[in-house]
C-alpha cells in the first residue's frame, strides 16, 4: 500500500477541496483518502462514480479501490 503514497497526483495535492465529485449524491458513496505532509495531514473524499470526477485522478482511485480491495482479502 505504499506505493499510494509515492503515486498520489500532483493535481490531487493542489486541490483544495477535500470533496472530489458528488460522492453523496448517490448510492456509490466515495473513497476516503488521507497522507501526512510537511505541512499536516491531507485528506479527500473521492467520488466512486468516474464520471463525476477528473478524467486525471480516475487511475488513482482505481489503485486505491485495488489497496482496499487487497486488504479485505
Amino acid at each position: 500500500m505504499k506505493h499510494l503514497n509515492t503515486s498520489i497526483p500532483g493535481e490531487l495535492l493542489v486541490e483544495n477541496d477535500t470533496i472530489i465529485g458528488t460522492p453523496d449524491s448517490g448510492d456509490w458513496g466515495g473513497v476516503f483518502f488521507a497522507v501526512n505532509t510537511v505541512e499536516g495531514t491531507r485528506f479527500w473524499l473521492i467520488d466512486q462514480m468516474d464520471a463525476n470526477i477528473p478524467e486525471s485522478l480516475r487511475p488513482y482511485k482505481a489503485e486505491i479501490n485495488a489497496a482496499i480491495a487487497e486488504l479485505q482479502d
